[in-house]
């Protein structure tokens, strides 16, 4: 199954609308068409960096960094 998150209007979706197709190519087509992308969770499904370490947060633009 692959989830998938609507960038615009399809069918009975809205954007921002989460489903999930059994049949991933349908899925494949709706991202490859622009109308949606690949839906993961926050902290979930993302692969730890090579080196094992998180990576330094990003200088703050407010504090002059960058």
């Amino acid at each position: 199954m692959r989830s998938i998150t609507f960038l615009k209007p399809h069918g009975i979706y809205t954007p921002g609308d989460i489903a999930g197709f059994a049949d991933e190519n349908r899925a494949a087509q709706l991202v490859d068409a622009g109308i949606a992308a690949d839906y993961t969770p926050d902290g979930q499904g993302s692969p730890p960096p090579a080196n094992g370490k998180k990576g330094k947060p990003a200088p703050d633009a407010d504090n002059g960094g960058g």
